[in-house]
């Protein structure tokens, strides 16, 4: 968990390699700009997203599902491709 000081540095770095303020800071407040409304949706996508590959992996690891892959011919003028498994 980071602390205030860590998070703010943080944010002041985001803030920079994006080129854009991610919050209007006053004295006695502090809201999200437009970029930073736009920056909280990707992060929440993001971690949803993130969250559904972690279940969908679960859920494989349970059923032990096969998982293959299609590898190119292994020389120029074959005509077709290996298929090879990695666990069944």
């Amino acid at each position: 968990m980071m602390v205030a000081g860590e998070r703010s540095i943080a944010i002041r770095t985001l803030e920079e390699e994006l080129g854009t303020p991610l919050f209007v800071r006053t004295t006695c407040r502090v809201e999200p700009t437009q970029a930073g409304q736009l920056f909280a949706e990707f992060a929440q996508s993001t971690r949803k997203g993130y969250e559904a590959f972690q279940a969908a992996l679960a859920a494989g690891q349970r059923q032990r599902e096969s998982w293959c892959c299609r590898c190119p011919p292994p020389w120029p003028h074959a005509t077709r491709s290996i298929t090879t498994c990695c666990w069944r």
